[in-house]
């Protein structure tokens, strides 16, 4: 069982959070005690399919399941685009930003743009606090050595994606249209650019991690040609 100390929650949410990730060789039992034990106010419990024992036992402590975390992957080969994609993807360009330039994504996450996301449904948090996490991810990312990159149609930015990159492997670690672009269908179109990053960097593979409670990104990815390497069922609890 990996068990990890979420401080940054404490800044983003104002609350203690721990955040588990049950293993494979994790006795039912052992996780529920070592659960019972620990002092967060907020529990975010992350358990491999077909583990049906513990998230039953789970549900009975309180936990309840608010998504499924999908782990992704692209081995970018190269799939041109055609026909009316390939319109909509000649008529984008998408722009690395500089940090002067961040507080435009900073408002458009603030006007309610991450509607999936599990803090922002659930009751015990405010919309406000969801929207700070995301901003407080973007800036972590970007010390991280992420870029902030602005999809635009006709210079004006209508999404944004961050991407970094170790040792061959790209991370997408966050990205979305903008409330405000009235550019709606362009999803698929933002995920192309940030492949097209990736093998401008002459990387071998691009991972992300997407959610259950998001469809149309989950699609995304797939028409994309994205394969899902792995699924996590998250539970969460609050004690306070």
């Amino acid at each position: 069982m990996k068990i990890v100390d979420a401080v940054w929650e404490m800044r983003n949410l104002g609350v203690t959070c721990t955040e588990v990730t049950v293993e494979p060789g994790d006795q039912d039992e052992v996780v529920l005690t070592q659960l019972s034990e620990l002092p967060s106010g907020y529990q975010v419990v992350k358990v491999p399919v077909a583990r049906v024992g513990i998230m039953h036992s789970l549900q009975r402590a309180n936990f309840v399941y608010v998504e499924s975390s999908i782990s992704v992957e692209h081995e970018l080969s190269i799939k041109y685009p055609e026909g009316l994609f390939a319109r909509m993807v000649s008529a984008c360009e998408y722009v690395k930003l500089e940090d002067a330039e961040f507080g435009r994504v900073s408002r458009e996450i603030r006007s309610h743009m991450f509607k999936t996301d599990r803090i922002y449904l659930d009751p015990e948090f405010t919309h406000e606090q969801a929207a700070n996490r995301y901003v407080n991810w973007m800036i972590d990312e970007v010390s991280r050595g992420a870029s902030v990159y602005e999809l635009r149609v006709k210079n004006v930015g209508i999404g944004f994606f961050l991407f970094r990159d170790n040792d061959g492997i790209g991370y997408s670690a966050l990205a979305g249209l903008y409330p405000s672009s009235k550019s709606p269908g362009f999803g698929n179109v933002l995920l192309h650019q940030v492949l097209v990053e990736a093998r401008n960097r002459q990387l071998n593979l691009v991972e992300s991690h997407v959610s259950s409670n998001n469809l149309a990104v989950v699609k995304n990815h797939i028409d994309q040609g994205f394969n899902i390497t792995d699924i996590h069922y998250v539970y969460v609890r609050h004690t306070v």
